[in-house]
Order: C-alpha cells, then structure tokens, then sequence
C-alpha cells in the first residue's frame, strides 16, 4: 500500500461511518492519516489509546454542558479511559516510542476537536457516535495482526465493545431527545 492511500486508512480504523441526523459523515482514520501514515504497525494500537483519552476528556467536558445526562456521559468517558489502559498495557512501548508519539498527540488532538466546531452539542454527540463505532472497528482491524497472543485478542474484543456500548448509549441518548 502507497503511503496515504485509502487502503492504509481502512486497516486503521474501517470504512466511514453513515452520517448521523444533522452530522456530516467523517472519517477519522482519514482525518488523521497526515499524523499515522508513518507510524509503524508496532505503535499505531498506543497511539491510537492515547487518543482515547482525549475522548474521554470530551465526554467529562459534555457531561458539564449536559448536566441531565452527566451520568451516561461520565460512563462514557469511564469506557474511554479503561480502553486506553487495556490497550497501553496488551501493547507496551520503549519510552523512545512514548516520546514520539507524545510529540504527535498534539497535532491529532487538534485535528480531532476541529471536526467537531461549528456543530451544536448534540451534533457533536452524533459525530461522536459514530466516532465511537470506528473506534469499535479500528480494534476488530489490529485484531487481525498475525501473531497476537490470546489475551491481548481478548483484549482487543473487550475494547471494542466497550466503543460499540458508548455508540449505543448515545444512539439511545439522543433518540430520547429528538423524541422530545
């Protein structure tokens, strides 16, 4: 695969996400490739847990926007955090790989937070969702390395329920709300 090329991407992180109600469909795989295309293979699983924290950051930040659905949200940010510890420690790296990929999240983070100006909260709670659902198949991609041991494909499985249990708890979230 070339550099920068589709393909690359969809080993990432999946195909792009159907739009959501009032959400343009985004690929963050694609949105990101500037910051991952280099990345080796061996890393890519801990950069992408360091991003999960960044979600997680978002969901504390919307459960105080959203102080009738903090708890939902706080549960959310809770699964984010306990994919990037699951993930930090079924792929460990040398503090050489950590420095770099530290030098890097700043660039993603950005990149990250800027799909989400310009929407209303709820829209960026869509595009989240849908976040989440890329997350789930960004997991079920790495699974597919040869040579994983049984635990970390345990591992691999849990995370991507937990991203695919946030998708669903805010699919549910928001159904309410438009039902309203």
């Amino acid at each position: 695969m070339a550099p920068g090329s589709n393909s690359t991407v969809r080993v990432i992180y999946g195909e792009p996400m159907a739009p959501s109600a009032g959400s343009a469909a985004i690929n963050f795989g694609q949105l990101l490739a500037p910051v991952l295309i280099d990345l080796g293979s061996d890393v890519r699983p801990a950069f992408l847990s360091r991003l999960e924290r960044t979600a997680a950051d978002r969901y504390r930040t919307w459960s105080t926007e959203l102080p009738e659905w903090s708890s939902e949200l706080l549960k959310c940010a809770a699964a984010e955090d306990e994919i990037a510890d699951r993930i930090s420690a079924a792929f460990p790296i040398t503090e050489d790989q950590a420095a770099e990929l530290d030098r890097r999240i700043p660039q993603a983070r950005a990149i990250y937070y800027a799909a989400f100006d310009q929407l209303t909260v709820i829209e960026q709670l869509q595009l989240q969702a849908a976040a989440e659902r890329q997350g789930a198949n960004a997991w079920k991609s790495v699974a597919l390395t040869p040579g994983l041991s049984d635990h970390v494909l345990d591992e691999l499985a849990t995370c991507s329920r937990l991203e695919e249990a946030s998708a669903d708890l805010l699919t549910e979230l928001l159904a309410r709300q438009l039902a309203q």
